[in-house]
This record gives structure tokens, sequence and C-alpha cells, in this order.
């Protein structure tokens, strides 16, 4: 694991910083429920190419080097629906690939560890983020849904404990339920 000039932690610097995604589902995912995942330091951490009604609730989002989550084809239906997750970057985007219509999104927290003050998410794929979207933007695009932007109160996320406090805002405002996170993985037979 290689690290972004920014400190964040790139999966594959020899592909220069391309290192997939944490949560891919492609190619018509309908009806998942996607839920209670610690997703983080990859090229992004929820991708859907295309899909419909995908439930994408209760999961932390972080430190993605090509912007955290992203629907990226615009279709008739609604192709995910996020709800109650905490989303995190340090300079990246929040969402990318970003129109109106493509997904849902309803009480969510938002924190960009670079700039607290103005998280971005950006309209281009990839990590060039010149076309950025803010706030205003965004909700124009009919995103940031009952929103929260404020820190998560994670216990140190930039060294991977994503522990949060008690008095967490996700918990406390929005309903996170927090998890045992420290027993996922790969179980070995």
């Amino acid at each position: 694991m290689g690290v972004h000039e920014k400190g964040v932690p790139q999966a594959d610097p020899l592909q220069g910083g391309y290192g997939g995604c944490g949560i891919y589902p492609d190619e018509g995912t309908s009806g998942m429920l996607i839920e209670k995942n610690l997703v983080y330091n990859c090229g992004e951490c929820f991708s859907q190419h295309y899909g419909r009604e995908n439930l994408v609730r209760n999961n932390i989002f972080a430190f993605a080097d090509d912007g955290v989550a992203g629907v990226h084809r615009k279709e008739e239906h609604i192709g995910a629906i996020f709800e109650r997750n905490i989303v995190v970057s340090e300079g990246q985007a929040l969402y990318r690939a970003l129109a109106a219509g493509k997904f849902r999104d309803d009480g969510n927290l938002f924190y960009d560890y670079a700039n607290p003050r103005r998280p971005f998410s950006a309209k281009q794929k990839g990590h060039d983020f010149g076309d950025r979207l803010y706030s205003g933007d965004v909700r124009g695009l009919g995103y940031y849904n009952n929103a929260l932007f404020a820190d998560p109160l994670f216990r140190d996320p930039k060294n991977g404990d994503f522990t949060l406090a008690l008095n967490s805002p996700a918990v406390t405002q929005l309903g996170f339920e927090a998890w045992d996170y420290s027993q996922a993985g790969r179980l070995a037979e």
C-alpha cells in the first residue's frame, strides 16, 4: 500500500493509485442490502455501475482516492439508496461522477478532515476533481437530504481505528448503529 501525496493510503501505487472499489455491485445487481461495512483506503469505497434499488445503509466509507461513493449510470429508476452512512474523506470528493437522479440519499453524515468547512463532491470520474460541487450545488441535484456535516468522532481514523465515541453525532442525531467491526474480515479455515 502506498501513500497519496495528501497522506491517504493508496491501494495500488504501481497502477497510479487505482485500487479498485471496496464494494462494487455491478451488472444489474438489484435489491441488495449493503449494511454494516467498514470500507476505507481504496480507489472508491462504494461504486455501482448499474442496478436497481440497492439499499446502502449504516456503513462507514472513508478515505478513497477517486472519491468515496459513486453511482455511475443514470437509469430510469433509482439505482441505490444511501441511508445513515458515515462518509469521510481527506480532500477527496465525497460523491463522484455526480448528476441529478442517479441515486437517493437521506440522513448521512459527511466530513472532510482536510477541509471541514467546505467538503465537496464532483461531476467527474477519477481523482482530477476539477468540477467541484459544494453543498448548495449538490442539494440542487437532489442529494445531501437531511445530511449532517460534522466530525463523526472516530477514535483514530487515520490509523484505522473507526471506533465511534458514544456522543458521535452520527449516533445521537442520525441513528447510526455502531457495531464491532474488529471481528470483520476473511475467515480462515
